[in-house]
């Protein structure tokens, strides 16, 4: 867990850094709705870590002695990590438990300060009136609820009202309160991380020029000009400062954004999804380098026409074997089913015996297979697995020094 979150930690300043550098550029270049877009590639990254390594290309079978090996360097970060696992895993919890106590408090506290409103019936949209002239704004899930000001009717003329309605009734229909669901629990599993803020933050502002660029799309410039007016007063309604940040709704008026707002409604762009297809991309190509590190480091030897693996994790070296210096080998013997998978598994031989059996079972039972046509190819093959902790392509494996090293 704790491995996957620095992982994924690095991941998101990598790409959270370069969205918000090349902002103004991309925002300039391909406009508010094709900006929105690209920070879907945040929770993306959060996936790659957890891809497993592959190895594709050897042939195995019964006479194959199949090397894994783990270097000392690669068992020193291990021990590393392992020894200030609990304290930073305990920080971490404590922060993210916060975290969601935190949107939940302020979930509750925004619907104290509301009432529900009997002049407005839209459907199955619930309109609240703001009793601290918060709003307009729209949160909620499974239906949206908008939240008004008591002077909504005196403030805004008809059409600004019509604008205001619809901009935050697009809110709900583009699934943008679902997608801040999304970004909120990335916030609390990465509480720590200060471009991350910082990416909600611009996040959250692009969001709204989207809205705003989707409200007005092929509008005449009469309606932009109702449009700017009623920004103007809907940024007189946001009367306190926690008014200006809710983890689950979206505020009509923000002063921080009022301005950007108002400057993008005369740069309007069409919806381009290039820069995003260029990122994903990107990412894609990313998760085909993390899986070649096993490629790298394994080696095997073919005798015979045999089933093909396809996918295969390499086996976790045991932290207090490294630690006691221990090298070894398993043994395995296994059958390959239809679809891929391994079954069957028997450890032939190990030695020592009772230290790296049970991480080589499990690490094989997750190997796949391209199957052979012959069904007698599929069974009693078997593989050998090497633990080293300094790693000689010269040594013999007889050779391997099993004794615990003090």
């Amino acid at each position: 867990m704790m491995l996957w979150l620095w992982q994924s930690s690095l991941l998101l300043a990598l790409i959270s850094g370069l969205l918000l550098l090349a902002h103004p550029l991309l925002l300039k270049r391909f406009g508010a709705r094709s900006c929105y877009l690209l920070w879907l590639a945040l929770p993306v990254a959060v996936f790659l870590p957890l891809l497993p390594a592959t190895n594709a290309a050897a042939s195995l079978n019964s006479a194959v002695v199949d090397t894994l090996v783990i270097t000392a360097g690669q068992v020193q970060q291990q021990l590393d990590i392992s020894s200030a696992l609990p304290g930073l895993r305990w920080l971490w919890l404590t922060g993210a438990v916060l975290m969601a106590c935190w949107c939940i408090v302020s979930v509750i506290l925004l619907k104290r300060q509301l009432r529900p409103s009997r002049q407005v019936k839209h459907g199955n949209l619930r309109y609240y009136i703001s009793r601290t002239q918060q709003g307009p704004a729209i949160f909620g899930v499974l239906r949206p609820q908008l939240i008004l000001p008591a002077n909504f009717w005196q403030r805004f003329n008809r059409q600004q009202r019509s604008l205001i309605l619809r901009h935050e009734l697009r809110h709900w229909q583009r699934g943008d309160l679902h997608a801040n669901w999304l970004a909120i629990t990335l916030l609390c599993l990465f509480w720590f991380h200060p471009l991350l803020w910082l990416a909600y933050r611009r996040y959250r502002a692009d969001q709204e020029l989207a809205c705003d660029a989707d409200v007005l799309h092929h509008q005449p410039l009469s309606t932009q000009v109702c449009y700017a007016n009623a920004l103007l007063a809907a940024m007189q309604s946001v009367s306190t400062p926690s008014a200006t940040f809710q983890p689950f709704c979206h505020h009509y008026g923000a002063k921080q954004s009022m301005k950007e707002r108002l400057l993008q409604l005369n740069q309007q762009h069409g919806t381009s999804k290039t820069p995003l297809l260029f990122l994903l991309a990107s990412l894609g190509i990313a998760a085909l380098f993390w899986q070649q590190p096993v490629q790298a480091d394994n080696t095997a030897t073919t005798v015979k026409s045999s089933p093909t693996p396809i996918v295969r994790i390499e086996p976790r070296y045991p932290i207090q074997a490294a630690e006691n210096r221990i090298e070894g080998l398993v043994q395995l013997q296994f059958n390959v089913q239809s679809d891929g998978s391994t079954s069957d598994i028997i450890v032939v031989h190990a030695q020592p015996e009772g230290v790296f059996e049970k991480e080589a079972v499990a690490a094989l039972k997750r190997w796949r297979y391209a199957p052979m046509a012959d069904p007698a190819a599929n069974i009693g093959l078997k593989v050998q697995l090497n633990f080293a902790l300094d790693y000689d392509p010269d040594l013999d494996i007889e050779q391997l020094d099993v004794r615990p090293k003090l």
